[in-house]
């Protein structure tokens, strides 16, 4: 507001939000004259894409108003065939010109306007991520930008190798026995239902002709009568038997021994029948649920895998914003797109060399602090990481405690219109060397 001018300086998301801001700058057709330059130091600039539905991208009353918009969509579509159809294929004519011609011609227009409200009425953010909004970012920002960031930053780099790491916790055959054991239950349903076919009466009936003292029982008990007939089930071939020794001529005889005998065998060689085709069909009903299974088993390991790594990805980019999707982290943001050099070597060593000495220290630290920690206080173990750790121990938060890092954003945020170094910092001996590294972060000429 006082026309000063100034720079801007974000460390790690710190630097997404000033290319948020910028977003919404340009989007407003604001060039923001003052600002000289905007410097990111370990900024994972998340990548993200909008939706295709504009469903997915619409909040409660946007998403019940674009269901009006369909059926209504819809309803337009099925009147101008049939309208079009009559008119020109059957050659009846318009009942009603006036009407359908204003239905064919206006209700189009309301459905446009109220389609352009709705997609008006999705989140600001998304109506920036268009390639066109993002090349006029481009030209009003992309050479005011500084990015610094380590080849070994933490963050960047599993920002990076997030979107491709492979995420299937789900095998293959992960459902397969549970639906295998569903085959345990099919042989007792289709038994339960073949027992209600009154087989039992027909086999007493074959039995009577050989016992004449044999009756079939009408005891009204539930379970007795369920066992007769399943038990009637497994020697349902004992009935075939019983009709063949008819067809050849095979009798009862006068001797009770003698006819009981016929009818244990008989009812022996039917019941072994009947459980070898039982066994065989169970082999072969668990051998069609194994395969169903497989198949399906498969069907939802994919499903269920792909979703865990979106899961994974939401979570790891923190992508939960409306109506958008996250595709990758890198160092640039996504509309400047262009691949910038990590910090000069040297100086990547010395902030190398500063974490690991912190983290060498935190490791004798925890290691005494766990010497003495009495595990049965939770605050004390709670509180081990924020009393022993001072996050110097990772690069990505020991940018600003290496000097040599604070002289090369100095002279960077120097060089620009409106500041100068200050004496003190031309006497400096490494003055000239962080000159260099600038040239090197910002591919400026000598």
């Amino acid at each position: 507001e006082a026309g000063e001018p100034y720079c801007l300086l974000g460390h790690s998301h710190g630097g997404s939000v000033i290319a948020h801001m910028l977003a919404q700058a340009q989007y407003r057709k604001r060039t923001l004259g003052n600002l000289q330059s905007w410097i990111t130091v370990g900024t994972p600039f998340i990548h993200a894409r909008r939706r295709a539905l504009l469903f997915s991208r619409l909040k409660t009353p946007g998403i019940a108003a674009l269901m009006i918009l369909v059926y209504l969509t819809l309803m337009w579509a099925a009147f101008s065939v049939s309208s079009i159809y009559l008119a020109f294929v059957a050659g009846d004519g318009l009942k009603n010109p006036t009407f359908d011609g204003l239905v064919l011609v206006l209700a189009p227009l309301f459905i446009a306007a109220l389609y352009l409200v709705l997609w008006r009425s999705q989140p600001h953010k998304l109506r920036t991520m268009n390639p066109r909004s993002g090349a006029a970012r481009a030209e009003a920002f992309s050479d005011r930008w500084l990015g610094l960031w380590h080849c070994d930053d933490e963050v960047i780099n599993g920002g990076r190798v997030l979107k491709d790491v492979k995420f299937a916790p789900f095998r293959p055959e992960f459902a397969s026995p549970l639906f295998a054991f569903t085959s345990l239950l099919l042989i007792p349903v289709i038994l339960w239902f073949a027992a209600s076919a009154e087989l039992y009466e027909v086999l007493s009936k074959r039995i009577a002709v050989w016992d004449e003292i044999f009756t079939a029982s009408d005891d009204p008990d539930i379970f007795k009568t369920f066992a007769r007939d399943s038990l009637a089930i497994v020697c349902l071939p004992a009935i075939g038997i019983f009709e063949m020794l008819r067809g050849i001529g095979i009798a009862p005889t006068k001797s009770a021994i003698g006819n009981n005998f016929v009818i244990g065998t008989v009812l022996a060689a039917g019941a072994a029948i009947g459980f070898l085709c039982i066994w065989l069909l169970a082999m072969l009903l668990h051998r069609i649920v194994l395969e169903s299974s497989s198949l399906i088993s498969r069907v939802l390991s994919n499903f269920l895998n792909r979703l865990t790594r979106q899961q994974v990805i939401a979570l790891g980019y923190g992508s939960d914003s409306k109506g958008e999707s996250a595709i990758g982290a890198y160092p640039y943001p996504d509309w400047i797109a262009r691949e910038v050099p990590s910090l000069p070597p040297a100086l990547e060593a010395e902030i190398t060399r500063s974490s690991d000495e912190a983290a060498s220290k935190a490791l004798s630290r925890l290691r005494q602090a766990l010497s003495t920690l009495d595990l049965g206080e939770g605050k004390e173990a709670g509180d081990l990481l924020t009393r022993h750790v001072t996050w110097s121990e990772l690069v990505h938060t020991n940018y600003f405690r290496v000097p040599q890092m604070r002289k090369l954003i100095a002279f960077a945020i120097s060089q620009q219109q409106g500041f100068r170094p200050t004496e003190e910092f031309r006497r400096d001996p490494e003055f000239a060397l962080v000159e260099i590294w600038f040239r090197h972060v910002s591919s400026a000429p000598a």
